[in-house]
């Protein structure tokens, strides 16, 4: 009996090297970030929360060291949840200062101009809870520096 890799776990991956708005039928796609030069700081939207439902995904990953900050961001229409907090919660590892970031009750998460080749977040969507609320999940790896900053709006 013989065995054969057809391929049929290959990842989708897409280039980002500037502004740009996720597409809900980029669900599963790894993101490489291009390094933007300086002062060419760009903003990746993610899709309406309610638009991805529960178990969207995708992986935002740095090609190289950033020379300006790539913020990645909840849609405007999505709102706060239903008790006013923000979007989106989860937790960073490789943080200098506390080796965990605690990212709840961010906006925004950005890449800095410390993140390092490989570092990324992952983003995943809950669906409605119990008591109505969704949020974008977040579990990131940085590299040891405050590279991921979360920034509420």
């Amino acid at each position: 009996m013989s065995f054969f890799n057809l391929n049929t776990d290959k990842r989708r991956v897409k280039l980002i090297t500037s502004a740009t708005t996720i597409d809900v039928a980029d669900c599963g796609t790894y993101f490489v970030l291009e390094a933007p030069v300086a002062s060419a700081a760009y903003t990746i939207t993610l899709p309406d929360l309610a638009d991805a439902g529960p178990g969207w995904w995708c992986r935002f990953v740095l090609r190289a060291s950033p020379l300006s900050d790539i913020t990645i961001a909840a849609n405007a229409g999505d709102g706060p949840d239903s008790d006013g907090s923000d979007l989106i919660v989860g937790h960073a590892w490789g943080q200098a200062a506390d080796y965990g970031a605690d990212l709840a009750t961010a906006d925004t998460l950005a890449f800095d101009t410390n993140a390092k080749l490989g570092a990324y977040i992952h983003v995943y969507s809950s669906g409605k809870t119990q008591n109505a609320d969704q949020f974008w999940y977040v579990s990131a790896l940085s590299d040891g520096n405050a590279t991921l900053n979360k920034v509420d709006v």
